[in-house]
């Protein structure tokens, strides 16, 4: 064998190594592309996700427009009747108060004026009630001398 044999032997031993790493290396390859393709089906499912939710929402804000525009006009007619209904409110608490103002004008009034009956009311009240006990021990004692004097009056009646 001569030199060039050799090195053509080495040459395709070199060739057949190159290859099988190629091979290994386009199988990696070949794993990495098909793990892509498996991000981009997902990738694609997540869009029909989007897709499909977006459409939906978009649905369901045409149907709810016209539930929205109801909504809305029933608070502005709901805000119109508070508004007048507060208005008519005014009017008879500016009245009510104007009552309550006369009714506690004559309150003020009475109390001023009947401040001193009502002391000697209550002085005599009190009077009443802290001598109470004085006339009741007292006409319990009269009841008794009472009944005394009955039985001696019927004893003496009777000797007569």
């Amino acid at each position: 064998m001569d030199k060039s044999d050799l090195i053509l032997k080495e040459i395709q031993s070199l060739n057949n190594k190159f290859d099988e790493k190629f091979g290994q290396v386009d199988k990696k390859f070949g794993q990495i592309d098909e793990k892509f393709e498996q991000i981009d089906r997902r990738f694609e499912q997540i869009d029909r996700r989007f897709e499909s939710l977006e459409s939906k929402i978009e649905k369901m804000d045409v149907e709810n427009k016209e539930e929205h525009a109801k909504i809305f006009e029933n608070l502005d007619r709901i805000d119109r009747r508070i508004t007048r209904v507060d208005m008519d409110n005014r009017q008879e608490h500016i009245k009510i108060c104007n009552l309550l103002d006369s009714i506690n004008s004559a309150f003020i009034r009475f109390e001023a004026e009947n401040t001193d009956k009502i002391n000697i009311l209550f002085d005599a009240y009190k009077d009443y009630f802290e001598h109470k006990d004085i006339f009741t021990h007292e006409f319990q004692n009269q009841k008794e001398l009472i009944t005394k004097n009955s039985l001696r009056i019927s004893a003496l009646e009777k000797q007569y």
